[in-house]
Protein backbone atom coordinates (compact mmCIF):
# COMPACT_ATOMS: atom_id res chain seq x y z
CA UNK A 1 0.00 0.00 0.00
CA UNK A 2 1.09 3.80 -1.24
CA UNK A 3 0.28 6.67 1.55
CA UNK A 4 1.97 9.64 0.89
CA UNK A 5 2.23 11.66 3.76
CA UNK A 6 -0.40 14.74 4.27
CA UNK A 7 2.00 17.73 5.88
CA UNK A 8 5.92 18.53 5.68
CA UNK A 9 6.89 16.82 3.03
CA UNK A 10 9.91 18.84 1.99
CA UNK A 11 10.67 18.70 5.84
CA UNK A 12 10.53 14.83 5.64
CA UNK A 13 12.33 14.38 2.61
CA UNK A 14 15.06 16.20 3.93
CA UNK A 15 14.92 14.23 7.25
CA UNK A 16 15.41 11.31 4.92
CA UNK A 17 17.64 12.46 2.87
CA UNK A 18 20.22 12.82 5.70
CA UNK A 19 20.36 9.44 6.82
CA UNK A 20 21.59 5.93 5.29
CA UNK A 21 18.54 3.56 3.94
CA UNK A 22 16.06 2.27 5.12
CA UNK A 23 14.37 4.99 6.86
CA UNK A 24 10.92 5.24 8.37
CA UNK A 25 8.27 7.13 9.45
CA UNK A 26 6.48 5.31 12.43
CA UNK A 27 3.39 5.10 14.20
CA UNK A 28 0.85 7.87 14.77
CA UNK A 29 1.63 10.02 11.94
CA UNK A 30 1.26 7.07 9.61
CA UNK A 31 -1.71 6.25 11.52
CA UNK A 32 -3.38 9.82 11.16
CA UNK A 33 -2.32 10.36 7.59
CA UNK A 34 -4.70 6.97 6.58
CA UNK A 35 -7.12 7.89 8.79
CA UNK A 36 -6.86 11.29 6.08
CA UNK A 37 -5.92 13.59 8.90
CA UNK A 38 -2.90 15.90 8.96
CA UNK A 39 -0.27 14.94 11.99
CA UNK A 40 2.36 16.95 13.22
CA UNK A 41 4.36 14.85 15.63
CA UNK A 42 6.88 13.16 13.35
CA UNK A 43 9.07 9.61 14.67
CA UNK A 44 11.79 8.91 12.64
CA UNK A 45 13.54 5.50 12.46
CA UNK A 46 16.92 5.02 11.31
CA UNK A 47 19.20 1.37 11.26
CA UNK A 48 21.94 3.81 13.14
CA UNK A 49 21.64 6.08 16.41
CA UNK A 50 20.95 9.20 14.06
CA UNK A 51 22.86 11.92 16.11
CA UNK A 52 24.39 12.97 12.57
CA UNK A 53 20.81 13.34 11.40
CA UNK A 54 20.05 15.52 13.93
CA UNK A 55 23.17 17.73 13.74
CA UNK A 56 22.42 18.09 10.59
CA UNK A 57 18.77 19.25 10.72
CA UNK A 58 19.57 21.75 13.28
CA UNK A 59 22.85 23.14 11.75
CA UNK A 60 20.25 23.87 8.33
CA UNK A 61 17.20 25.14 10.48
CA UNK A 62 19.10 27.27 13.44
CA UNK A 63 17.51 24.02 16.27
CA UNK A 64 18.64 22.16 19.02
CA UNK A 65 18.11 18.53 20.19
CA UNK A 66 18.80 16.22 22.89
CA UNK A 67 20.12 13.29 23.42
CA UNK A 68 18.44 10.20 25.64
CA UNK A 69 21.17 7.52 24.78
CA UNK A 70 19.67 5.26 27.16
CA UNK A 71 16.60 4.88 25.30
CA UNK A 72 18.71 5.04 21.33
CA UNK A 73 16.25 8.32 20.97
CA UNK A 74 17.25 12.38 20.23
CA UNK A 75 14.31 14.63 20.26
CA UNK A 76 15.34 17.61 17.98
CA UNK A 77 13.30 21.17 17.96
CA UNK A 78 13.03 23.36 15.14
CA UNK A 79 10.93 26.33 14.12
CA UNK A 80 8.98 25.70 17.58
CA UNK A 81 8.52 21.91 16.19
CA UNK A 82 9.50 18.93 17.94
CA UNK A 83 10.40 16.01 15.86
CA UNK A 84 11.60 12.49 17.09
CA UNK A 85 14.24 10.36 15.77
CA UNK A 86 15.53 7.21 16.82
CA UNK A 87 17.01 4.23 15.63
CA UNK A 88 15.87 0.62 15.58
CA UNK A 89 15.22 -0.77 18.65
CA UNK A 90 13.77 -3.76 21.31
CA UNK A 91 13.21 -3.55 24.67
CA UNK A 92 11.83 -5.39 27.96
CA UNK A 93 10.65 -4.65 30.97
CA UNK A 94 12.36 -6.45 34.41
CA UNK A 95 9.17 -5.35 36.57
CA UNK A 96 5.67 -4.11 36.25
CA UNK A 97 5.79 -0.27 35.38
CA UNK A 98 9.13 -0.24 34.98
CA UNK A 99 10.98 1.76 32.20
CA UNK A 100 12.10 -0.57 29.64
CA UNK A 101 15.50 -2.26 29.18
CA UNK A 102 16.82 -1.03 25.15
CA UNK A 103 18.56 -2.21 22.82
CA UNK A 104 19.60 -1.95 19.04
CA UNK A 105 17.07 -4.31 17.25
CA UNK A 106 17.72 -5.88 13.59
CA UNK A 107 15.33 -3.70 11.90
CA UNK A 108 12.41 -2.37 11.57
CA UNK A 109 9.62 -5.39 11.99
CA UNK A 110 10.87 -5.73 15.15
CA UNK A 111 10.98 -2.23 16.69
CA UNK A 112 7.44 -2.35 15.81
CA UNK A 113 6.95 -5.51 17.75
CA UNK A 114 7.26 -3.23 20.66
CA UNK A 115 4.73 -0.74 19.84
CA UNK A 116 1.59 0.07 22.52
CA UNK A 117 -1.47 -0.74 19.89
CA UNK A 118 -1.29 -1.85 16.20
CA UNK A 119 -2.67 0.58 15.11
CA UNK A 120 0.63 2.40 16.09
CA UNK A 121 3.15 -0.15 14.81
CA UNK A 122 2.74 0.97 11.38
CA UNK A 123 6.23 2.26 9.38
CA UNK A 124 6.05 4.18 6.24
CA UNK A 125 9.33 3.95 4.20
CA UNK A 126 10.85 7.11 2.99
CA UNK A 127 14.02 5.90 0.89
CA UNK A 128 14.40 3.75 -2.42
CA UNK A 129 11.67 1.53 -3.55
CA UNK A 130 9.82 1.41 -0.31
CA UNK A 131 9.15 5.13 -0.39
CA UNK A 132 5.81 5.47 0.90
CA UNK A 133 5.22 2.22 1.14
CA UNK A 134 2.85 0.79 4.20
CA UNK A 135 4.64 -1.81 6.44
CA UNK A 136 1.80 -3.18 8.53
CA UNK A 137 2.97 -6.31 10.16
CA UNK A 138 0.12 -6.57 12.73
CA UNK A 139 -2.74 -5.46 10.52
CA UNK A 140 -2.73 -2.04 12.51
CA UNK A 141 -4.53 -0.16 9.89
CA UNK A 142 -7.57 -3.17 9.96
CA UNK A 143 -8.17 -2.37 13.02
CA UNK A 144 -7.92 1.47 12.69
CA UNK A 145 -11.14 0.61 9.74
CA UNK A 146 -12.93 -1.01 12.30
CA UNK A 147 -12.35 1.00 14.73
CA UNK A 148 -10.73 -1.05 17.26
CA UNK A 149 -7.62 -0.67 19.46
CA UNK A 150 -5.43 -3.63 20.02
CA UNK A 151 -2.53 -4.58 21.94
CA UNK A 152 0.11 -6.87 20.73
CA UNK A 153 0.97 -8.82 23.88
CA UNK A 154 -1.62 -10.34 26.56
CA UNK A 155 1.68 -8.30 29.02
CA UNK A 156 1.37 -4.78 27.19
CA UNK A 157 -0.42 -3.17 30.35
CA UNK A 158 1.56 -5.06 32.94
CA UNK A 159 4.90 -3.63 31.50
CA UNK A 160 3.74 -0.18 30.74
CA UNK A 161 0.60 0.96 32.53
CA UNK A 162 0.79 4.28 31.13
CA UNK A 163 -1.25 2.60 28.12
CA UNK A 164 -3.90 2.89 29.70
CA UNK A 165 -4.25 6.40 29.50
CA UNK A 166 -3.13 5.95 25.76
CA UNK A 167 -6.01 3.78 24.91
CA UNK A 168 -8.66 6.28 26.78
CA UNK A 169 -7.01 8.72 25.19
CA UNK A 170 -6.78 7.07 21.49
CA UNK A 171 -10.56 5.95 21.85
CA UNK A 172 -11.96 8.97 23.35
CA UNK A 173 -10.34 11.16 20.26
CA UNK A 174 -10.86 8.68 17.34
CA UNK A 175 -14.43 7.06 19.28
CA UNK A 176 -12.69 3.76 19.33
CA UNK A 177 -13.44 0.59 20.99
CA UNK A 178 -11.41 -1.98 22.55
CA UNK A 179 -11.13 -5.26 21.11
CA UNK A 180 -12.23 -8.10 23.37
CA UNK A 181 -9.00 -9.46 24.68
CA UNK A 182 -7.50 -5.80 24.98
CA UNK A 183 -10.29 -4.99 27.24
CA UNK A 184 -9.69 -8.37 29.48
CA UNK A 185 -6.23 -7.32 29.10
CA UNK A 186 -6.87 -3.75 30.33
CA UNK A 187 -9.00 -4.67 33.55
CA UNK A 188 -6.99 -7.26 34.82
CA UNK A 189 -4.35 -4.48 34.72
CA UNK A 190 -6.66 -2.33 36.56
CA UNK A 191 -7.53 -4.97 39.32
CA UNK A 192 -4.21 -5.49 40.09
CA UNK A 193 -3.65 -1.51 40.36
CA UNK A 194 -0.46 -1.55 38.05
CA UNK A 195 -1.30 2.59 37.78
CA UNK A 196 -0.23 3.12 41.03
CA UNK A 197 3.59 1.86 40.22
CA UNK A 198 3.80 4.44 37.85
CA UNK A 199 5.72 7.73 39.39
CA UNK A 200 3.52 10.83 39.65
CA UNK A 201 5.44 12.59 36.69
CA UNK A 202 4.64 10.13 34.21
CA UNK A 203 0.76 9.72 35.51
CA UNK A 204 0.62 13.68 35.25
CA UNK A 205 2.47 13.67 31.70
CA UNK A 206 -0.09 11.49 30.47
CA UNK A 207 -3.07 13.14 32.39
CA UNK A 208 -1.88 16.60 30.53
CA UNK A 209 -1.81 14.87 27.23
CA UNK A 210 -5.43 13.95 27.60
CA UNK A 211 -6.21 17.61 28.66
CA UNK A 212 -4.73 18.78 25.79
CA UNK A 213 -7.35 16.82 23.60
CA UNK A 214 -9.75 19.12 21.64
CA UNK A 215 -12.63 17.15 23.76
CA UNK A 216 -10.76 15.48 27.24
CA UNK A 217 -13.95 14.62 28.51
CA UNK A 218 -14.20 11.05 26.19
CA UNK A 219 -11.18 9.79 27.44
CA UNK A 220 -11.83 11.18 31.31
CA UNK A 221 -15.04 9.14 31.21
CA UNK A 222 -13.50 5.97 29.96
CA UNK A 223 -10.89 6.04 32.96
CA UNK A 224 -13.59 6.56 35.21
CA UNK A 225 -15.93 3.98 33.47
CA UNK A 226 -12.39 1.40 33.86
CA UNK A 227 -12.47 2.13 37.26
CA UNK A 228 -8.85 3.89 36.38
CA UNK A 229 -9.20 7.32 38.02
CA UNK A 230 -9.95 6.82 41.12
CA UNK A 231 -6.21 5.78 41.68
CA UNK A 232 -4.90 8.55 40.02
CA UNK A 233 -6.70 11.04 41.39
CA UNK A 234 -8.94 9.79 44.20
CA UNK A 235 -12.83 11.39 43.92
CA UNK A 236 -12.10 13.41 40.66
CA UNK A 237 -15.92 13.93 39.09
CA UNK A 238 -16.14 14.17 35.41
CA UNK A 239 -17.91 16.83 33.56
CA UNK A 240 -18.82 17.05 29.84
CA UNK A 241 -18.27 20.93 31.07
CA UNK A 242 -14.71 20.38 31.32
CA UNK A 243 -14.59 20.66 27.45
CA UNK A 244 -15.50 24.21 27.61
CA UNK A 245 -12.88 24.93 30.03
CA UNK A 246 -10.39 26.90 27.47
CA UNK A 247 -6.66 25.86 28.65
CA UNK A 248 -5.18 22.36 29.61
CA UNK A 249 -4.52 24.11 33.33
CA UNK A 250 -7.52 25.07 33.88
CA UNK A 251 -8.82 21.71 33.02
CA UNK A 252 -6.59 20.11 35.23
CA UNK A 253 -7.47 22.92 37.94
CA UNK A 254 -10.99 21.92 37.72
CA UNK A 255 -9.70 18.32 38.12
CA UNK A 256 -7.68 17.80 41.06
CA UNK A 257 -10.28 20.54 42.24
CA UNK A 258 -13.13 17.70 42.08
CA UNK A 259 -11.25 15.11 43.74
CA UNK A 260 -11.28 14.13 47.32
CA UNK A 261 -8.33 16.35 48.37
CA UNK A 262 -7.76 18.79 45.87
CA UNK A 263 -4.33 20.74 46.67
CA UNK A 264 -3.03 17.60 48.06
CA UNK A 265 -3.77 15.52 44.37
CA UNK A 266 -2.85 18.72 42.93
CA UNK A 267 0.97 19.31 44.60
CA UNK A 268 1.35 15.23 44.06
CA UNK A 269 1.48 16.16 40.32
CA UNK A 270 4.93 17.36 40.73
CA UNK A 271 3.99 20.05 38.21
CA UNK A 272 6.83 23.32 37.08
CA UNK A 273 6.44 25.69 39.95
CA UNK A 274 4.90 28.06 37.57
CA UNK A 275 2.16 26.52 36.60
CA UNK A 276 1.52 24.74 40.10
CA UNK A 277 1.35 28.41 41.25
CA UNK A 278 -1.32 29.36 38.84
CA UNK A 279 -3.50 26.60 38.90
CA UNK A 280 -2.91 26.57 43.10
CA UNK A 281 -4.57 30.38 42.74
CA UNK A 282 -7.53 29.63 40.66
CA UNK A 283 -8.09 26.86 42.87
CA UNK A 284 -7.81 29.11 46.16
CA UNK A 285 -10.98 30.68 46.80
CA UNK A 286 -12.73 26.67 46.26
CA UNK A 287 -10.56 25.59 48.72
CA UNK A 288 -10.74 28.33 51.43
CA UNK A 289 -14.10 28.73 50.82
CA UNK A 290 -13.28 32.61 50.45
CA UNK A 291 -14.43 34.93 48.08
CA UNK A 292 -11.53 36.05 46.10
CA UNK A 293 -10.31 39.44 47.06
CA UNK A 294 -10.59 40.62 43.35
CA UNK A 295 -12.33 39.61 40.29
CA UNK A 296 -12.05 36.54 39.29
CA UNK A 297 -10.31 36.13 35.82
CA UNK A 298 -12.35 34.29 33.07
CA UNK A 299 -10.22 31.03 33.64
CA UNK A 300 -10.33 31.10 37.02
CA UNK A 301 -14.19 32.14 36.98
CA UNK A 302 -14.71 29.10 34.92
CA UNK A 303 -13.42 26.84 37.16
CA UNK A 304 -14.79 28.00 40.34
CA UNK A 305 -18.45 27.92 38.33
CA UNK A 306 -17.72 24.45 37.07
CA UNK A 307 -16.73 23.31 40.91
CA UNK A 308 -19.36 25.36 42.31
CA UNK A 309 -22.57 25.54 40.52
CA UNK A 310 -25.57 27.47 41.28
CA UNK A 311 -23.12 30.38 43.31
CA UNK A 312 -24.03 33.95 42.37
CA UNK A 313 -22.46 35.74 40.15
CA UNK A 314 -21.65 38.26 43.47
CA UNK A 315 -19.39 35.57 44.70
CA UNK A 316 -17.16 35.52 41.97
CA UNK A 317 -16.68 39.22 41.43
CA UNK A 318 -14.36 40.76 44.01
CA UNK A 319 -14.84 41.40 47.82
CA UNK A 320 -17.83 43.90 48.31
CA UNK A 321 -15.55 45.66 50.89
CA UNK A 322 -11.75 46.85 50.98
CA UNK A 323 -9.82 49.67 52.43
CA UNK A 324 -12.04 52.66 51.22
CA UNK A 325 -15.27 51.49 52.78
CA UNK A 326 -13.49 49.82 55.79
CA UNK A 327 -12.41 53.78 56.19
CA UNK A 328 -15.82 54.78 56.00
CA UNK A 329 -16.52 52.82 58.54
CA UNK A 330 -14.08 53.90 60.67
CA UNK A 331 -12.29 50.98 61.48
CA UNK A 332 -9.23 50.84 63.16
CA UNK A 333 -6.22 49.17 61.52
CA UNK A 334 -6.16 46.27 63.52
CA UNK A 335 -9.32 45.55 62.56
CA UNK A 336 -8.83 45.03 59.02
CA UNK A 337 -8.25 41.65 58.19
CA UNK A 338 -10.39 39.71 60.52
CA UNK A 339 -13.21 42.20 59.11
CA UNK A 340 -12.41 41.51 55.34
CA UNK A 341 -11.83 38.08 56.50
CA UNK A 342 -15.07 37.63 57.63
CA UNK A 343 -16.68 39.42 54.81
CA UNK A 344 -15.08 36.86 52.24
CA UNK A 345 -16.61 33.97 54.16
CA UNK A 346 -19.91 35.20 54.14
CA UNK A 347 -20.03 36.21 50.69
CA UNK A 348 -18.86 32.75 49.11
CA UNK A 349 -21.60 31.24 51.70
CA UNK A 350 -24.14 34.00 49.75
CA UNK A 351 -24.78 35.40 52.96
CA UNK A 352 -23.78 38.61 51.15
CA UNK A 353 -25.25 40.10 48.03
CA UNK A 354 -24.31 43.94 47.82
CA UNK A 355 -22.12 46.58 49.45
CA UNK A 356 -24.96 47.71 51.51
CA UNK A 357 -25.51 44.33 52.81
CA UNK A 358 -21.54 43.88 53.48
CA UNK A 359 -21.46 47.27 55.04
CA UNK A 360 -23.64 46.70 57.78
CA UNK A 361 -22.58 43.41 58.74
CA UNK A 362 -19.20 45.08 59.00
CA UNK A 363 -20.31 47.70 61.31
CA UNK A 364 -21.60 44.78 63.62
CA UNK A 365 -18.54 42.87 63.38
CA UNK A 366 -16.88 46.02 64.23
CA UNK A 367 -18.94 46.68 67.28
CA UNK A 368 -17.83 42.95 68.74
CA UNK A 369 -14.62 43.43 67.60
CA UNK A 370 -14.39 46.37 69.72
CA UNK A 371 -16.28 45.35 72.63
CA UNK A 372 -13.45 42.95 72.91
CA UNK A 373 -15.37 39.58 72.70
CA UNK A 374 -13.71 36.67 72.75
CA UNK A 375 -14.94 35.56 68.81
CA UNK A 376 -16.19 38.52 66.76
CA UNK A 377 -19.20 37.58 65.12
CA UNK A 378 -20.34 34.69 66.80
CA UNK A 379 -23.59 36.68 68.50
CA UNK A 380 -23.95 39.09 65.67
Amino acid sequence: MILKPLNDLSLIEEVASSGTAPVYLVGGCVRDWFIGETCLDLDFLFPSYPEKVAAEICRKHGGEYRKFEKFLTIRVLIKGRRIDLACFRKEKYPFPASLPEVKKAGGVAEDLKRRDFTANAVALGLKGRRRFEVLDPYKGLEDVKKGELRILHKNSFRDDPTRLFRAARFCGRFAWKLEKSTAASLKEAVKKKYLQLLSRERIRNEILKILAEKEAFPALKLLENWGALKDVLPGAKISRKIDGLKDTEMRLAFLCGSASVPMESLRSLNLEKKTYKMIAAALKPYVEKRAPAGEAGSGQRAVLELLCPGKKNVVFSGLLLGPAELKKLGAENIFWNALLERTAVLQWRGSLNSREEALKRARKELSVLRAGRRSFGEKS
